[in-house]
């Protein structure tokens, strides 16, 4: 039962994390924006699942308290932000 409850939280911990981190590159380097989002994607999402709630907390101080927003780590397509 504990197991499952540190799995949860960990991917909890890590979808709130990519979503932050994704976020923050998509807002902070709009140029490049489009072109770069699947790297982006890729590199949040192996940020997150790696680090868990450790990633949560280091892109929450590194993306300026969330300062650019969330993003959304499902979407495989760049959608622009306004």
């Amino acid at each position: 039962m504990i197991l499952a409850m540190v799995v949860l939280v960990w991917l909890l911990c890590s979808v709130l994390s990519t979503s932050i981190t994704l976020g923050y590159f998509q807002e902070e380097y709009k140029e490049i924006a489009k072109s770069t989002y699947r790297t982006d994607l890729g590199t949040a999402w192996f940020m997150g699942l790696t680090y868990g709630p450790f990633a949560l907390v280091l892109s929450f101080f590194l993306s300026g308290f969330i300062q650019h927003g969330l993003a959304n780590p499902f979407s495989l397509k760049y959608k622009e932000r306004s």
